[in-house]
């Protein structure tokens, strides 16, 4: 399928701070085995729109994405879901003025254990990998363990009556992918709640936790087209019968929660 998509303005790459790159440096040589905790990770984003794609999927295809000691959502019947996640903001990252920043999120909805499992209701999701176009947030990834990578993440969005549409692409190592949304005209409030992002790093076992401020949403339907790892995760492309794109601002601040031993 062909997915129209332009270019965003990408932003010159800056010096990632030196401290970043010995707390990333330290949380990889120690290897599992006592290593060091990452560094600080914390944003506060405006003006942000987050195109987000809901897919089912089968249990076989994404069963090795997700490590122990996690559950794919969904696996006792053979199914599962795969959220792919296009986003767009002006972010401050650790009290640095980032600008406009664009990136992806793949990832796959799972049960917690009950060790770190809490009461208050989320979305899990163990993220398989992020893609962006900061080399700041991706150094602090690499610093949590997540899979990641600096490229340019595409978005588009067009407003209008009766529908509006929105698209990402991305181009990557691990296979290009992209996504386009036709969403309903009428716009409604949002609800507030927060996605918790998981993985497993050298450091242990770590939550994302990214909170929506209410603000407004457009929800409709769409397709995701892959090729290889996610291309895999889907069989190739899939319809999603469950996507919205939200204007609500996120904060995200990482935490980690079962040191490595």
């Amino acid at each position: 399928m062909n997915l129209t998509h332009e270019k965003v303005r990408t932003r010159p790459v800056r010096t990632i701070a030196l401290a970043a790159l010995i707390a990333a440096f330290s949380a990889f040589a120690g290897g599992t085995a006592g290593a060091e905790p990452p560094p600080p990770y914390h944003y506060d984003t405006t003006g942000c729109e987050n195109t987000y794609f809901l897919l089912l999927t089968t249990a076989e295809r994404v069963q090795h994405e997700v490590p122990a000691p996690f559950a794919v959502l969904g696996a006792p019947a053979g199914i599962a879901i795969v959220g792919v996640m296009f986003t767009s903001c002006e972010m401050t990252l650790n009290g640095e003025d980032l600008g406009r920043v664009n990136w992806s999120d793949v990832g796959v909805l799972v049960d917690p254990p009950d060790s770190i499992f809490d009461e208050e209701p989320k979305i899990h999701i163990y993220r398989t990998w992020s893609v962006g176009d900061s080399p700041e947030m991706v150094a602090l990834n690499e610093a949590w363990g997540v899979d990641t990578a600096v490229t340019d993440v595409n978005t588009t969005y067009a407003p209008g009556l009766p529908i509006a549409t929105s698209s990402g692409f991305v181009e990557s190592s691990s296979g290009d992918y992209a996504g386009h949304g036709t969403w309903g005209g009428v716009v409604h409030q949002a609800v507030e709640g927060t996605v918790t992002w998981w993985n497993v790093g050298p450091a242990g076992v770590a939550r994302f936790d990214q909170a929506f401020t209410n603000d407004t949403e457009q929800c409709g339907g769409g397709v995701v087209t892959g090729e290889g790892r996610l291309g895999a995760m889907i069989g190739g492309s899939s319809h999603t019968p469950h996507g919205c794109i939200t204007f609500a601002d996120l904060i995200g601040t990482a935490t980690l929660v079962e040191p490595a031993e």
